[in-house]
């Protein structure tokens, strides 16, 4: 898809669920008749058009079904003659209309906007008669990004805000542009001034919504900065090559797209305070705008290698949890032995985040081999979930309280979780230069004071192949 222009129509496996008309609200009669009748012109050359077809299908069925008769039939049995003909009954006339006009028409006059028919919704955040582009906009959103994404009923919100707030308009605009660069490895400098003006509204709108700010209208807010958050671009995207670590999902196009976006911190500390404005995750009444800000907030932390903000409740289908479960029981079999091993030298909160780590590692990997799995939804919450956790484990620096762990042991061990967790189990670019930032990291862990193996080297087996896996093509890499 080109820069200067947004895509229509879904990609290849996606249909329209939400076909957008194009019409005239400030039409004459006689334009609206004129549409009227262009319409029902178009609707009788597609009809005629599709029984001509059914009539081509049913007569070559028909001539194969007599080809068949006439191989195998034998001294009894007489071949049946298939009419080549259907004959009209009495009475039918052929519809016909004229031809002088084709559809659409060759050039009108008529401007065409986006007329919105949800409920009869109302539209306040611009004028339909001068906007066309919004049009497009809209059904990039709602047919290009949001399906598989988004359920229905959460998109029609977000679209009732684009139609009714400002804010959200703009920001849609420039949201639009910044995944469709990204999407060709163009950086900023590529987006149209058109496009930059709707981001500098879009701040302009928002300033003098949280200015004044209502209790009705902090969700908006938040929305306004949650689609600022992943529109961040880099001044320049350059094509680089994946990690040799394979993710056991594929590569979703909204993680490859949105997983490219510059962490601004500004943004991740405004919604911070316009949630605990709120009250919590759990008190925002928007559908799905809490399982967005959870997926932003880890999408954040993980690229700038932070801790969440938020707590949030991953949704997890209960025979995945049972699964889960019943692998962190200790047996011969059990994934994360190695780590059982190191009971003593390590925090129980990260040996317990590593046993569930190695669960969930296992139970995606058994599921996705054969194919690919109908339950992704409880997929997702579980490798979300279990990432939440490792994200969350505090430096050694920052522990709560003293413990008898070996630090160079605790360090390399949350390093590499994080590492592996990211580019494994959620599939995250390194664009960012991400893990470059874990691996240097690493090194000095490894490096610090000399460091003397211990007895148990299963761990540091681990931790040195993912960490030189990760290095490639770096000067860590020797």
């Amino acid at each position: 898809m080109g820069h200067n222009t947004l895509p229509s129509r879904p990609e290849d496996g996606q249909t329209n669920n939400f076909p957008l008309v194009l019409v005239d609200q400030n039409a004459s009669i006689h334009d609206r008749q004129m549409t009227q009748h262009f319409a029902r012109a178009h609707t009788a050359k597609v009809n005629r058009r599709k029984h001509r077809d059914e009539i081509k299908h049913s007569r070559i069925e028909r001539a194969t079904t007599s080809r068949r008769v006439e191989t195998f039939k034998s001294k009894t049995i007489t071949a049946v003659e298939v009419p080549t003909k259907l004959a009209r009954k009495p009475g039918i006339k052929r519809p016909t209309v004229s031809r002088a006009h084709s559809w659409p028409p060759n050039s009108t006059l008529i401007p065409r906007s986006l007329a919105p028919v949800f409920d009869g919704l109302a539209v306040s955040s611009f004028d339909p008669a001068v906007t066309p582009e919004a049009a497009r906009v809209a059904d990039f959103y709602l047919n290009v990004v949001y399906p598989g994404r988004l359920p229905q009923n959460e998109a029609l919100v977000r679209f009732q805000a684009f139609c009714e707030h400002r804010v959200i308009f703009h920001v849609f605009h420039y949201g639009a542009a910044a995944y469709q660069n990204l999407s060709n490895n163009q950086g900023s400098v590529a987006i149209r001034n058109e496009m930059l003006q709707h981001k500098s509204k879009s701040i302009h709108e928002l300033s003098e919504l949280l200015t004044n700010l209502a209790p009705e209208n902090i969700e908006i807010a938040i929305l306004a900065v949650l689609f600022l958050g992943t529109s961040e671009v880099h001044d320049n995207i350059e094509s680089t090559c994946l990690l040799p670590l394979f993710p056991h999902l594929p590569y979703a196009k909204w993680i490859g797209v949105w997983g490219r976006m510059k962490p601004v911190a500004a943004h991740a500390d405004a919604l911070d305070l316009l949630v605990n404005r709120q009250g919590s995750l759990e008190q925002l009444q928007m559908p799905g705008l809490a399982l967005n800000i959870a997926r932003f907030d880890l999408r954040y932390a993980s690229l700038s290698l932070s801790s969440p903000k938020f707590l949030y409740n991953w949704p997890i289908e209960e025979d995945i949890l049972t699964k889960c479960q019943a692998l962190q029981h200790p047996s011969a079999e059990a994934p994360g032995n190695g780590f059982r091993a190191m009971s003593g030298k390590l925090p129980p909160d990260l040996l317990s985040t590593l046993l569930v780590l190695a669960a969930v590692d296992q139970l995606i990997r058994t599921q996705t081999e054969a194919g690919p799995t109908k339950d992704l939804q409880g997929l997702e919450g579980a490798r979300s979930g279990v990432h939440h956790r490792i994200l969350s484990l505090p430096s050694w620096e920052r522990l709560p309280t003293p413990t008898n762990a070996d630090w160079r042991t605790y360090e390399c061990c949350r390093l590499v979780a994080t590492l592996y967790s990211s580019a494994i189990m959620s599939g995250l670019p390194p664009d960012t230069g991400w893990s470059r930032v874990l691996v240097t990291q690493l090194r000095k862990a490894l490096e610090r004071h000399g460091f003397v193996s211990p007895t148990n080297t299963h761990w540091l087996i681990w931790v040195l192949v993912l960490g030189g896996i990760a290095s490639l093509d770096s000067r860590h890499r020797n």
